[in-house]
């Protein structure tokens, strides 16, 4: 359970620090707009990802990793552990963004009917 907390709050935080980014940085020149995106994604994925505070939002290393395991060595990794290898790193970070992108448009409308 807390590996899905996890990955699920990971997914909300990306939307919280990549929003705003975007935002500020969309009248930059091309390359300052593109190094700001890669900073910003080097701070989620050096504060998430590397601490084992949660799954990237692209899971791509679990499914690679299972897929290799299933295919060359015939280990059924995905139904093990209550299909963990299903549930924490693929649908965990999705189910974060979507639930981060509708706080985020709550705190904005907050924000805004505050003036």
């Amino acid at each position: 359970h807390y590996a899905f907390l996890y990955a699920f709050l990971s997914g909300v935080m990306l939307v919280f620090l990549m929003t705003p980014m975007l935002h500020r940085c969309i009248t930059l020149p091309a390359f300052a707009r593109d190094g700001a995106k890669g900073i910003a994604m080097a701070v989620f994925q050096a504060g998430f990802g590397q601490n084992g505070l949660g799954n990237m939002p692209n899971p791509t290393q679990w499914i690679v990793t299972a897929c290799f395991l299933q295919t060359l060595l015939g280990y059924n990794v995905w139904a093990k552990h209550n299909y963990y290898a299903l549930i924490v790193p693929m649908w965990a970070p999705l189910l974060g963004v979507v639930f981060g992108a509708f706080l985020y448009r709550v705190y904005m409308a907050l924000l805004h009917l505050g003036k």
